[in-house]
């Protein structure tokens, strides 16, 4: 999907970024990701992975990773309802 923020919007978007969706399942992950794609909603992802909770207890943390969806906030309540209708409710 082709970045169409203006300069403005890409120097402000730390604080203009709002949480939609976080998973820790990449097929849903990627249904989330399609759906704002259809959509033509400006998305950004994130992973964080939590490995240090259980170093060394590997078995433990065979899938630590979360992935979070970050929308802009003008684009926010539109793509929650894109994503409830959907099914995938992430937060």
């Amino acid at each position: 999907m082709k970045d169409t923020r203006t300069l403005l919007q890409r120097l402000t978007w730390t604080w203009r970024k709002c949480l939609v969706f976080e998973s820790y399942r990449l097929d849903t992950m990627s249904q989330a990701r399609q759906i704002l794609a259809e959509n033509f909603i400006f998305y950004t992802e994130e992973w964080l992975n939590r490995d240090y909770h259980d170093r060394y207890f590997y078995s433990r943390s065979v899938d630590n990773t979360r992935y979070e969806l970050y929308v802009d906030k003008k684009d926010f309540a539109v793509a929650m309802d894109l994503l409830e209708t959907n099914g995938l409710s992430g937060i």
